[in-house]
């Protein structure tokens, strides 16, 4: 008789944070250079939540289905203040305007996931998998700027909303075949549907009849649809005594088609190999060494894609690129591990060649402005050396930590002979001490050297926090609590870009203070039934590139 279990929890957080800005600007145009140094301030105060519930079945001891949702809610608000000075030349610049605004981003979305196995007997890892996920985010996006005078009276005023719609339908099945002892042959196939849609308009305050109209040159409605469908074999085989190998292959083909309002449709479909091998001896029962080649895919997700046009500053507009290709990135990695009694060192020797880097890029239009959006005309190549250590001291102390130094360069086909390069770093660490059976401390760290890009380098920044924690009800829920940057109230993020047309330097600081408290409560259990609750080793949507808040050109302010 089949057994059925049930989970599921539900959270959510706030927070806030306030910033100051210092742009300053240089844009070549038509033989001349225009000055442009803005300042401002800015307030931000978000938050969300988050419902989530599974349902597992047992259905015999050698099938299993799972069912889960997640209902997750974002909202986002920004209010800016920002000053504007401009001129042809470079010192005392003459007022140009002022301007506030007001940003408000909603999200609601929804991620139902079915999963079904099938194993075939105890003694055999031979089994069958299959899957199925359906996603949905619904983004409302709406900005409202004032914008005034040297006499601080108002002379434009700007709402410009967009709607944004992401769905996303997933089918995957894998089968897995134990040939013999250590010599298996796994095939399966995957398909994904995305259609991502972006309604586009702005309206502007006609003064004299104080009423908004549609600005009709800006209105666009675009609609994005990628479908993918891939197949893949891979066998995992003896070689010699503690040499084992894994080759394997996929093979993906993507077909794209843009709508846009103004015609400027577009279509493309192209296929992908993407190969992987795997050396690995053990050395000992906690030792081993590996060798591997692999090819990965990233396209680019709709934080990248969204046509969007951010007229928040009009001197420096922002938006996405719909017709970018994905990243191919080519890694030959060589690592060794130690893992013995939950105590571990992994370090790993690397090599990466990024083809069609998604990058951010900026360039000034024949009105003088500075627009900022994302291109594929870069090669990117990355040799570095990473090292992790945990230790864990009979359950009361667990330490761990992460060392990344690389080496990176990017260079650009569309500006002859420019690149960038730099050594590079990231590090983080992770702290936890049991103190009693329900109260623990947690530290945590991390660190981010500048991010490189072919103009220039965007903001190192950092983080570090100290929490407790209570754990109750016989650990089925807790209450934890916790302080940000205690010693940094303001993080000094710096930005710069250059090219032929202009040069751009932002000095930005934000609040790094920070208070976090939260109470969870787990009920449901499924530890039971089956052996065969393993999890799904790849993320069914891990092929995209997500946006990573750098954001193309997000200035602060603006004006007309």
């Amino acid at each position: 008789m089949g057994k059925i279990g049930f989970t599921g929890n539900l959270g959510g957080h706030v927070w806030r944070g306030n910033g100051r800005t210092e742009n300053t600007r240089e844009n070549i145009f038509l033989g001349d250079t225009l000055y442009l140094y803005q300042s401002g301030r800015s307030s931000n105060l978000g938050g969300g939540m988050f419902a989530q519930g599974a349902i597992d079945y047992d259905v015999t001891e050698k099938d299993n289905l799972s069912f889960s949702v997640r209902i997750p809610v974002g909202l986002f608000s920004n209010s800016m203040d920002m000053t504007t000075k401009s001129g042809f030349i470079g010192s005392e610049l003459p007022f140009s305007f002022r301007r506030e605004s007001d940003n408000l981003n909603r999200n609601l979305g929804a991620d139902l996931t079915l999963d079904y196995k099938h194993t075939f007997s105890k003694e055999s890892d031979k089994e069958f998998s299959a899957s199925a996920q359906y996603s949905l985010n619904n983004r409302v996006s709406r900005y409202l700027a004032d914008q005034f005078d040297i006499n601080n009276i108002l002379n434009f005023r700007e709402n410009g909303p967009n709607l944004s719609v992401n769905k996303e339908l997933i089918f995957a099945a894998d089968y897995l075949h134990p040939i013999k002892k250590d010599f298996n042959f796994e095939i399966g196939a995957k398909s994904i549907l995305r259609n991502v849609t972006s309604d586009i308009f702005y309206d502007t305050l006609n003064l004299e009849s104080n009423e908004f109209q549609r600005d009709l040159r800006r209105d666009n409605f675009f609609e994005y649809i990628q479908n993918v469908g891939a197949g893949y074999a891979q066998l995992t085989f003896p070689i010699f005594k503690n040499l084992s190998g894994r080759t394997g292959v996929r093979y993906e083909h993507t077909f794209i088609n843009g709508l846009v309002e103004d015609g400027n449709d577009f279509k493309n479909d192209y296929g992908t190999f993407v190969p992987n091998v795997l050396i690995s001896y053990k050395i000992s029962s906690a030792t081993s060494i590996k060798g591997s080649y692999t090819r990965r895919i990233q396209r680019p997700g709709m934080f990248f894609l969204n046509p969007y046009v951010n007229f928040n500053d009009p001197t420096n507009i922002s938006y996405g690129n719909p017709e970018l290709l994905p990243e191919l990135t080519e890694s030959f990695e060589i690592s060794g591990g130690y893992s013995k009694n939950y105590n571990s060192l992994n370090v790993n020797l690397y090599h990466k060649t990024t083809n069609d880097q998604i990058d951010n890029y900026r360039f000034v239009d024949t009105l003088g402005i500075t627009n900022a959006t994302y291109n594929n005309l870069a090669t990117g190549y990355v040799t570095g050396l990473s090292v992790n250590g945990g230790i864990m001291k009979l359950g009361k102390i667990i330490i761990n930590s992460t060392m990344n130094l690389f080496y990176q360069k990017i260079e650009s086909e569309r500006f002859t002979g420019v690149k960038n390069d730099a050594i590079n770093f990231n590090m983080n660490g992770f702290a936890n001490f049991n103190i009693t059976p329900t109260w623990s401390i947690t530290l945590f760290g991390f660190y981010q050297a500048p991010k490189l890009t072919t103009q220039g380098r965007q903001a190192t920044w950092f983080v570090y926090n100290i929490g407790a924690r209570k754990e109750l009800w016989k650990k089925k829920g807790a209450i934890s609590f916790g302080l940000d940057n205690p010693f940094h109230r303001w993080m000094q993020i710096n930005s710069r870009f250059e090219s032929p047309e202009f040069s751009f330097v932002s000095d930005n600081k934000v609040e790094g203070w920070g208070i976090r408290a939260g109470v969870e409560y787990r009920f449901g259990k499924m530890e039971f039934g089956a052996p065969q609750k393993k999890k799904r080793k790849n993320s069914l949507n891990d092929d995209l590139k997500q946006g990573d808040g750098d954001g193309a050109g997000s200035g602060m302010g603006g004006g007309r």
